[in-house]
């Protein structure tokens, strides 16, 4: 029983003393120099808007595969300075080469019957241009003998009849023969461009730069045995040191933006100044993508891929503000306490607004000249009024 009282007379003296305490201190105290007071004033401001992206190379080639294969070897690797003839990956496939023997075989095949029918029609031509000859010949001797009257007006008819004949089987002959000709020199030149297509596909096996410049990356981690499909993306190459800053921010304010307006791109080591190029139209997840030209010396932390961050001043005006507090990043209605002509922190709902160059615009809840706890201690965060003390 005693210790029972003891329990109770234990628990309720500090709830006694703190009772005590409210009742002399009814609001809480806050010592005047640990309070971090801000102004708010009407300060010249302009509007910033922050965004994320990449530098890229302002010329760039990607390496495509024109032939598929498996990979045999591996020639190059990101960071290499490459020419447009280097080779970057080796590849195998049978397949074409065997279509490339036969494509060669057709060609030499395709070439042989030419030659083969073009001496057949010349034959032939020859053949008829003899008896044409001939049966001339005759019929110059058959024209003296009629004037002597050695033989029939019908025969000597007859006679320039068969030459008649001739001639005409001659003429369809030789336009028979060109046809023929003319198809087969067709046929070659289609195993022709066959076979040196085939032969661009051994030849894309050795799969090569195709531009000179850096090496950024490799598409895939390339390593023999891997299989390349034709069209697949190899290899990206900067064809010159030239970057630019692609850089991604919100629709809403991408509408106020125009080519010329500064942009400071930031790779976190260093900080350059360009100027927007582009707003591209397209829009994809709320965001449209702005180009930034960049100054064509820059600093060693400005690489092709390298992650940026960029920020765009947007005009200029006189408004409301004060400095901004990471204690406000997540609440554009915070409740702030303000300091009253007596020497009090008063809880004021305040509305916040833009935000730039580490301050805050005030839309509504503050006046020019007021001082402002940003940050109260947590504990205070719900109280209506704070006093402020000097010790």
């Amino acid at each position: 029983m005693k210790l029972k009282a003891f329990l109770l007379l234990f628990l309720a003296l500090p709830l006694g003393l703190w009772g005590g305490y409210r009742l002399l201190h009814p609001f809480p105290i806050l010592i005047a120099s640990r309070a971090h007071l801000v102004d708010v004033s009407i300060e010249s401001f302009q509007e910033e808007i922050r965004g994320i992206g990449e530098l890229i190379p302002r010329h760039e080639h990607w390496v495509i595969a024109e032939s598929g294969g498996i990979i045999r070897q591996t020639l190059a690797q990101a960071g290499d300075q490459v020419n447009k003839d280097s080779p970057l990956l080796l590849l195998a496939n049978p397949t074409l080469e065997n279509s490339h023997q036969q494509a060669v075989f057709q060609w030499q095949q395709a070439r042989a019957e030419r030659l083969s029918t073009q001496a057949d029609l010349d034959i032939q031509i020859e053949g008829l241009e003899s008896e044409l000859a001939m049966a001339r010949l005759e019929y110059e001797v058959r024209q003296q003998l009629r004037q002597k009257q050695a033989v029939s007006e019908l025969e000597t008819r007859k006679h320039a009849l068969e030459v008649e004949i001739l001639q005409r089987r001659l003429d369809r002959t030789r336009q028979a023969a060109k046809a023929k000709n003319e198809a087969a020199e067709i046929r070659v030149e289609q195993r022709r461009q066959a076979m040196e297509a085939a032969k661009r596909k051994v030849e894309a096996l050795t799969l090569r730069a195709g531009a000179a410049g850096l090496l950024l990356k490799m598409e895939q981690s390339w390593k023999p045995g891997m299989t390349v499909k034709e069209g697949q993306t190899i290899a990206q190459i900067a064809t010159d040191e030239q970057l630019l800053a692609e850089i991604r921010i919100p629709v809403i304010a991408a509408r106020e933006l125009s080519p010329e307006i500064p942009v400071e791109i930031d790779s976190r080591q260093h900080r350059v100044t360009g100027r927007i190029r582009h707003v591209l139209p397209a829009v994809e997840n709320d965001e449209r993508v702005v180009e930034v030209e960049l100054p064509a010396a820059l600093p060693p932390s400005f690489r092709p891929n390298q992650p940026v961050s960029a920020s765009i001043l947007q005009g200029t005006e006189k408004v409301l503000t004060m400095p901004d507090h990471p204690a406000l990043s997540s609440n554009d209605q915070p409740l702030l306490f303000r300091l009253t002509p007596d020497g009090w922190l008063e809880a004021v709902k305040v509305r916040l607004g833009r935000r730039s160059q580490g301050r805050v615009e005030i839309l509504s809840g503050l006046k020019q000249g007021d001082k402002v706890l940003p940050d109260p201690p947590e504990k205070w965060r719900h109280e209506k009024r704070i006093k402020l003390q000097n010790r």
